[in-house]
């Protein structure tokens, strides 16, 4: 994976985003994420995220939807909404509006 900060480059110029974050599962890079934490509404944006090549859409957002999960719960935010920038929208976002119930 090539990664670059794109927080400094300009914004027509950005790839990926602002503040991308690459995903690891297992020993294996897989995807990227552009997230920020909106405090005010308490909400984890996902404003574009990326499938790496030869990965497994399906397989990917269901284990990136437990990570997200996990890090809105220790961002103390109350949703996650998922933006529709990037390759991986459409399967992360049916990933992450499942909700499971307590106890189950």
């Amino acid at each position: 994976m090539k990664y670059k900060i794109e927080m400094y480059t300009p914004p027509p110029k950005r790839i990926y985003g602002y503040y991308v974050c690459p995903f690891l599962l297992g020993d294996t890079l897989v995807a990227r994420c552009d997230l920020k934490a909106d405090r005010t509404c308490k909400v984890l944006i996902v404003q574009g995220v990326f499938l790496e090549p030869g990965q497994h859409a399906r397989r990917i957002a269901s284990e990136l939807a437990c990570e997200l999960r996990e890090m809105q719960s220790w961002l103390e935010l109350d949703n996650t909404e998922v933006n529709k920038r990037g390759n991986l929208t459409v399967a992360l976002s049916k990933s992450v509006n499942v909700r499971t119930r307590p106890g189950t």
